[in-house]
Protein backbone atom coordinates (compact mmCIF):
# COMPACT_ATOMS: atom_id res chain seq x y z
CA UNK A 1 0.00 0.00 0.00
CA UNK A 2 1.24 3.50 -0.59
CA UNK A 3 0.75 6.51 0.87
CA UNK A 4 -2.24 7.98 -1.76
CA UNK A 5 -4.05 4.69 -0.92
CA UNK A 6 -3.51 4.93 2.59
CA UNK A 7 -5.51 8.49 3.21
CA UNK A 8 -8.01 7.05 0.23
CA UNK A 9 -8.96 4.24 2.77
CA UNK A 10 -8.62 6.33 6.07
CA UNK A 11 -11.30 8.61 3.72
CA UNK A 12 -13.68 5.66 3.05
CA UNK A 13 -13.51 3.58 6.83
CA UNK A 14 -12.82 6.83 8.54
CA UNK A 15 -11.21 5.23 11.49
CA UNK A 16 -10.33 6.10 15.01
CA UNK A 17 -6.81 5.16 14.64
CA UNK A 18 -4.38 4.46 11.92
CA UNK A 19 -0.81 2.64 11.83
CA UNK A 20 0.95 4.07 9.10
CA UNK A 21 4.48 2.46 7.53
CA UNK A 22 6.96 5.25 7.53
CA UNK A 23 8.48 4.02 4.69
CA UNK A 24 5.79 3.57 1.96
CA UNK A 25 6.18 4.40 -1.79
CA UNK A 26 4.45 7.12 -3.85
CA UNK A 27 3.18 9.84 -1.32
CA UNK A 28 5.24 9.43 2.31
CA UNK A 29 3.82 8.59 5.00
CA UNK A 30 4.42 11.58 6.61
CA UNK A 31 2.65 13.11 3.71
CA UNK A 32 -0.68 11.15 4.30
CA UNK A 33 -0.36 11.47 8.02
CA UNK A 34 -0.46 15.46 7.18
CA UNK A 35 -3.60 14.50 5.17
CA UNK A 36 -5.34 12.49 7.77
CA UNK A 37 -3.84 15.15 11.00
CA UNK A 38 -6.23 14.94 14.12
CA UNK A 39 -8.98 12.86 12.57
CA UNK A 40 -7.53 9.87 14.08
CA UNK A 41 -4.86 9.12 16.19
CA UNK A 42 -1.74 8.03 14.36
CA UNK A 43 0.98 5.42 14.73
CA UNK A 44 4.00 5.07 12.81
CA UNK A 45 5.26 1.16 12.74
CA UNK A 46 8.62 0.86 10.74
CA UNK A 47 12.06 -0.53 10.10
CA UNK A 48 13.68 3.05 9.96
CA UNK A 49 14.12 4.70 13.18
CA UNK A 50 14.95 7.74 10.65
CA UNK A 51 11.58 8.57 10.51
CA UNK A 52 10.70 9.39 13.69
CA UNK A 53 10.40 13.27 14.13
CA UNK A 54 9.34 13.84 10.81
CA UNK A 55 6.63 11.10 12.28
CA UNK A 56 5.95 12.96 15.12
CA UNK A 57 5.43 16.75 13.37
CA UNK A 58 1.98 15.67 12.25
CA UNK A 59 0.59 14.17 15.90
CA UNK A 60 1.39 10.73 15.96
CA UNK A 61 0.76 9.14 19.21
CA UNK A 62 3.92 6.41 18.71
CA UNK A 63 6.65 5.33 16.58
CA UNK A 64 6.90 1.69 16.74
CA UNK A 65 10.35 0.00 15.63
CA UNK A 66 10.27 -3.45 13.77
CA UNK A 67 10.58 -5.90 14.91
CA UNK A 68 8.12 -4.29 17.69
CA UNK A 69 8.14 -6.04 21.09
CA UNK A 70 4.60 -7.46 22.80
CA UNK A 71 5.59 -5.08 25.53
CA UNK A 72 5.85 -2.30 23.91
CA UNK A 73 2.69 -2.73 21.28
CA UNK A 74 0.82 -3.28 24.77
CA UNK A 75 1.97 -0.02 25.97
CA UNK A 76 1.03 1.85 22.71
CA UNK A 77 -2.63 -0.01 22.73
CA UNK A 78 -3.45 0.89 26.19
CA UNK A 79 -2.28 4.69 25.27
CA UNK A 80 -4.55 4.67 22.55
CA UNK A 81 -7.27 3.17 24.43
CA UNK A 82 -6.91 5.89 27.08
CA UNK A 83 -6.21 8.86 24.21
CA UNK A 84 -9.72 7.65 22.86
CA UNK A 85 -11.46 7.44 25.66
CA UNK A 86 -10.78 10.89 27.07
CA UNK A 87 -10.54 12.64 24.01
CA UNK A 88 -13.11 14.69 21.27
CA UNK A 89 -15.05 12.48 19.62
CA UNK A 90 -13.95 12.03 15.90
CA UNK A 91 -16.04 12.13 12.75
CA UNK A 92 -17.08 8.64 12.81
CA UNK A 93 -17.78 8.65 16.53
CA UNK A 94 -19.86 11.91 16.13
CA UNK A 95 -21.72 10.77 13.14
CA UNK A 96 -22.68 7.35 15.32
CA UNK A 97 -23.66 10.25 18.22
CA UNK A 98 -26.16 11.39 15.77
CA UNK A 99 -27.47 8.50 14.91
CA UNK A 100 -28.33 7.23 18.09
CA UNK A 101 -29.21 10.75 19.12
CA UNK A 102 -32.20 10.64 16.41
CA UNK A 103 -33.47 7.40 17.80
CA UNK A 104 -33.72 8.71 21.26
CA UNK A 105 -37.17 10.47 23.04
CA UNK A 106 -36.24 13.97 22.38
CA UNK A 107 -37.25 14.95 25.85
CA UNK A 108 -34.35 12.15 27.58
CA UNK A 109 -32.03 13.77 24.93
CA UNK A 110 -33.09 17.23 26.61
CA UNK A 111 -32.85 15.83 30.04
CA UNK A 112 -29.26 14.35 29.32
CA UNK A 113 -28.24 17.82 27.77
CA UNK A 114 -29.36 19.89 30.84
CA UNK A 115 -27.50 17.08 32.90
CA UNK A 116 -24.31 17.72 31.32
CA UNK A 117 -24.48 21.30 31.39
CA UNK A 118 -25.36 21.27 35.13
CA UNK A 119 -22.61 18.01 35.85
CA UNK A 120 -25.52 15.74 37.10
CA UNK A 121 -26.39 12.60 36.45
CA UNK A 122 -29.64 12.34 33.98
CA UNK A 123 -31.29 9.93 36.24
CA UNK A 124 -30.93 12.29 39.50
CA UNK A 125 -32.71 14.94 37.50
CA UNK A 126 -36.15 13.25 38.60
Amino acid sequence: MNGREAVELFEAKQPDTCFLDAHMPGRSSVEAAQMIRRRALLVFVTTYDNYAVAAFRPGALDYLVKPVEIERLTDTVARLQERLNSCEPTNHQRELLKQLAEQLDPEFVAQLHRSVVVNQKPSDMG
